[in-house]
């Protein structure tokens, strides 16, 4: 089979698949033919503008760009790629091809075919691997020995045609040209320059192809089309003129004519050279500075030696083989105390005691029993502690190392000496701070096991009671918030300060002793009773809470009033160890903090079974908050002149897996202890937010309170956490109330001020609550720029039957009136307080007497005090989910 035929078969096998795959991808798509189809052909390996891919697709320059033009001019592209320029030209002449859609302009193949405005144009230079300077241009080559290669059909060809003089070889493919340039069975290339250069890199040539001097000649290329088609030709020129102008052009051609890598393989190489010729000059020259610097040392050997003996923070001396100095530098005059003069008088061993003095000529002598090179010696012989004394008579303790050596026969001993006084210091302390705490000075929980072991055992030898009360600063993650850890530790020291007052000056103990005092652990103390039965404990709590409530504490110039729980526990009524009785006095004391009524408790059986079920509604609270079982009711407030509501509390409840509701009372105080109650507020934040949100478009213009926890007092991540909800939302911030107590306000004046001050800043408006039930409501009030005042609910459940409730309420009323703030009165249960309160001038009503907590929907679709009002128990769309207590405060969330 001949040549020709082989190609033919090639050629018609490449039809038929492409063919094949562009019906095959019509179908796919559903779609029919979207316009004129267009026989484009091409050379297969014409890089950068031909080429084609492993999977036998086109790519390149010329493909990329005709892609472009053809999606503008509305026609679709057939490739058929030829293994040569001349079988492209004649599928070209014989009409079974219409274009080529990247080629050289020249006026000879205008003869056959009508070009489009150019797309490009490439440099035609004179190429050589290695320049070797044998010739610079054409004119160098006329008449040399030199060849030329040039390719068929190509550029060279025309050009060495006008070059008679220049002896060159013709090649049908340029990757043969290139193959015997690497050889030197030519000399130069004269081909367009970038597709030249990305073949030779493809080849991976030896060497770097370049071209010398500027470009022979620059070759425009554009589309050529078959000229028996001039619609096409325009209708291509047109859309050619679109791609050339757009930006998609020049990230067509920045990707297949990248500009050169500046760090190409050759600067690489001549840079590391000169870095190795520059790093040998420079070996050389620091060889010879370092013989001329060895030499200056040389001659200032003895000073240097001297100079670093005299600065050494050790002393170090040279003895005799008798023990006595012979030389000693400062430090061992600073640390024997005593000049060098006075140093070779004595010896080292005459200033150590008997024994330690007897134990130090004892080395001596069994060092000089040995030749100088022996290494018998163990460490602990040539590093041994002794004591000397010093000039006042003190002893000090002081490490020697000791070693001998031999000077022209002649043997001496060499030694260092350090004094370790303050690292014996250091460590008797660490030694003492592993039973006692380091903030307090007080015994820790390690030292608490030995001491109470001892007293146990004597009082069960005598049979007699003790006492183990466990006491707990209220509200220190809120303290450590407001002043951070620094000032939380200041109030542990005057807390432990105080105990240790009251203890000192009362008769709790017959005679004081500080080891009876511990610290437990974090804001936990532990005071340990002898001969205390449960009486004597409840009397001692009694008088240390009284003690510790008496004055406020000083804290960053403020004064903060600092309450305390006391949980109790007895021998042998609770516990005959120490972990017994240690481990039930802290049950009852968070027996004593979750009930939140009494400040002493003694240890019974419930509390552990309390403290079982805390740990429930701890894994209760972080699932409810996960799987969204907390709900919030909503509790309307009346506004009194106009009748209506537009205000409500949000009160949160919770709903178990069987679906009982719980209220806050069960869970609020568990949450505050292990620190979830942060999280329970941005809860209640989130679902009051969502409901002001979700009634946004029902025109009704309606504001919601939700109460925070003292906790977030002094939380700087709140406020930014607030803002992206209110943003998330698109929700006005001027339709949330925050309601602060005020007795959680009054533990920090300036971090309650900066709290307030930061929540007004974001939109929102601030509510006190719980108000009059401070020691100093009246004087506090001009410290805090609120704007609601809510009375607490103590002063008007009795207004009816209380002359000095309704004197105090009136005076509220009348003081926030004048300080420009709205008053609301809680717990309006009947409407005998709500005339009375409306007498008073208050603005709100909150109470069951207007409404018991209900969804919110159903209370918005009607808000005059008409149909407000319903009767305690029932809502308006008959809510089965039970009303919030009034009883305590504390089930308001």
């Amino acid at each position: 089979m001949g040549r020709c035929t082989r190609q033919f078969l090639i050629w018609l096998l490449l039809v038929l698949t492409w063919q094949a795959g562009a019906s095959d991808e019509v179908a796919e798509n559903g779609s029919a033919d979207a316009g004129e189809t267009v026989v484009a052909v091409f050379p297969e390996r014409f890089p950068p503008i031909y080429n084609i891919t492993v999977n036998n697709l086109p790519t390149g320059f010329g493909i990329e760009i005709m892609e472009e033009v053809a999606s503008r001019a509305g026609v679709r592209v057939e490739y058929v790629p030829v293994s040569s320029w001349e079988e492209a030209f004649a599928q070209l002449k014989s009409g079974r091809a219409d274009i080529i859609p990247n080629l050289g302009v020249t006026e000879k193949r205008e003869a056959f075919v009508t070009f489009t405005r150019p797309i490009n144009k490439i440099p035609v230079s004179l190429l050589v691997l290695e320049d070797r300077g044998l010739f610079e241009d054409l004119s160098d080559l006329r008449g040399s020995r030199y060849i030329v290669g040039v390719v068929r059909n190509n550029v060279g060809v025309s050009i060495l045609n006008r070059e008679p003089a220049i002896r060159r070889h013709e090649y049908p493919h340029l990757a043969d040209a290139l193959l015997d340039l690497a050889t030197d069975k030519i000399d130069a290339i004269i081909y367009p320059t970038p597709i030249a250069k990305q073949l030779a890199r493809s080849l991976r040539l030896k060497g770097h192809l370049q071209a010398l001097g500027k470009p022979i000649r620059e070759i425009p290329r554009a589309i050529a089309v078959n000229r028996q088609q001039p619609e096409l030709a325009k209708k291509l020129d047109k859309a050619l003129q679109e791609v050339l102008a757009s930006e998609v052009y020049g990230t067509i051609h920045s990707h297949w004519y990248p500009e050169p890598v500046f760090w190409d393989h050759r600067r690489v190489a001549y840079l590391v050279l000169t870095l190795l010729i520059l790093g040998g000059l420079a070996y050389g020259y620091f060889r010879f500075s370092i013989l001329q610097r060895m030499n200056k040392k040389l001659e200032t050997a003895n000073a240097f030696v001297n100079s670093v003996l005299d600065i050494s923070a050790e002393g170090i001396l040279t003895l005799n083989r008798n023990g006595m100095v012979l030389t000693a530098n400062k430090a061992a005059e600073e640390i024997f105390g005593r000049d060098k003069a006075s140093l070779v008088e004595y010896g080292i061993a005459s200033l150590m005691p008997e024994v330690e003095a007897h134990e130090f000529s004892k080395v001596l002598e069994s060092f000089d029993s040995e030749e100088p090179t022996n290494k018998s010696h163990s460490i602990e012989d040539k590093f041994r502690e002794y004591r000397i004394k010093s000039r006042d008579g003190r002893l000090r303790s002081v490490r020697i190392a000791l070693d001998m050596t031999r000077v022209e026969g002649v043997r001496y001993f060499i030694c260092t000496v350090q004094d370790i006084s303050q690292l014996r210091e250091a460590q008797q302390l660490a030694d003492f701070y592993i039973t006692h705490d380091p903030l307090t000075g007080l015994i820790n929980q390690n030292g608490f096991s030995v001491i109470m072991e001892s007293l146990l055992s004597q009082s069960k030898r005598h049979k007699r009671h003790l006492s183990c009360l466990h006491i707990d600063i209220d509200r220190m993650h809120a303290i450590n918030n407001a002043y951070g850890h620094s000032g939380g530790d200041e109030v542990l020291v005057q807390f432990s300060m105080r105990l240790e007052e009251t203890i000192r000056t009362s008769d709790l103990l017959a005679a004081y002793d500080n080891n009876m005092l511990v610290r437990a652990g974090g804001n936990r103390f532990v005071i340990i009773l002898p001969e205390t039965d449960q009486t004597g404990a409840h009397g001692a709590a009694k008088r240390i809470i009284s003690a510790i409530e008496e004055e406020p504490f000083d804290v960053d110039q403020d004064k903060v009033n600092i309450t305390c729980k006391v949980g109790v526990a007895t021998y042998p009524d609770h516990g005959a160890t120490p972990a017994e009785l240690l481990a039930r006095s802290e049950a009852a004391l968070r027996s004593a903090k979750v009930s939140g009524r009494q400040t002493i408790h003694f240890y019974a059986k419930e509390d552990d079974e309390g403290e079982r079920n805390r740990e429930v509604w701890v894994d209760r609270i972080i699932t409810g908050i996960r799987e969204d079982r907390f709900f919030l009711l909503f509790q309307p407030i009346l506004e009194i002149q106009s009748g209506k509501v537009t205000h409500y509390e949000a009160l949160m409840r919770y709903q178990g897996p069987d679906d009982k509701v719980v209220l806050p009372g069960e869970f609020i105080p568990v949450a505050e202890k292990y620190g979830l109650i942060k999280k329970i507020d941005r809860r209640v934040m989130e679902l009051a937010i969502s409901h002001l949100a979700g009634h946004d478009g029902t025109g009704s213009d309606i504001s919601i309170s939700i109460n925070l926890s003292g906790t977030n007092i002094g939380d700087p991540e709140l406020f930014e956490w607030l803002e992206a909800l209110f943003e998330e939302q698109q929700l006005d911030p001027g339709r949330l109330v925050f309601e602060i107590t005020e007795t959680a306000s009054l533990h920090s004046i300036s971090a309650a001020r900066s709290f307030i001050d930061s929540i007004k800043a974001l939109g929102c408006r601030i509510a006190l609550d719980d108000f009059g039930t401070g020691l100093s409501s009246f004087s506090y009030l001009r410290n805090f720029p609120v704007d609601i005042l809510k009375i607490d609910g103590s002063f008007i459940r009795n207004l009816p039957n209380s002359e000095e409730d309704r004197v105090m309420v009136r005076s509220m009323v009348d003081v926030a009136h004048s300080l420009g703030k709205r008053v609301v009165a809680e717990f309006v249960c009947s409407e005998e307080i709500f005339n009375i309160v409306k007498t008073f001038g208050v603005d709100y009503a909150q109470g069951y007497f207007i409404s018991e907590p209900i969804e919110l929907g159903a209370f918005v679709e009607s808000n005059s005090l008409s149909s407000s009002l319903t009767r305690p128990g029932r809502n308006k769309k008959g809510a089965v989910r039970p009303p919030v207590s009034q009883s305590r405060k504390r089930n308001r969330h």
